[in-house]
């Protein structure tokens, strides 16, 4: 599946306060080399208008949101625990080429995470 996703991110905390703009990410749902993501693991049989909130420490961050990651620690000038409030903008079915397309740009997760992929 195609899933495009709206994220906020600000300081862990009880009132949660976003610190940066949202940030739009679309991806294929489970393609990459490393298999489910913890990340995609919580979006599970999650659909479209759903929204979840989560907390990562993002020396973490490689091993939680796999081939995800640059884009999301480029988009973060904070480091240490922040939370996530995560908003499930779209599901559909990706087209053939977005699939090889993914394929082609994905490579190993860049952590250690221990999920098998050999990086």
């Amino acid at each position: 599946m195609k899933v495009t996703l709206i994220l906020e991110a600000g300081p862990a905390q009880e009132d949660f306060k976003p610190s940066r703009e949202p940030k739009k990410i679309e991806f294929i749902y489970g393609i990459a080399v490393c298999g489910i993501t913890p990340f995609e693991r919580t979006l599970y049989q999650k659909r479209a208008g759903d929204e979840l909130n989560t907390t990562v420490d993002l020396n973490d961050a490689e091993a939680y949101f796999g081939p995800l990651s640059p884009g999301i620690l480029n988009w973060l000038p904070e480091r240490g625990e922040l939370a996530f409030k995560v908003g499930i903008d779209s599901v559909s079915t990706p087209k053939d080429r977005e699939i090889v397309k993914a394929l082609a740009a994905g490579g190993g997760c860049g952590g250690d995470c221990d999920c098998g992929c050999g990086c």
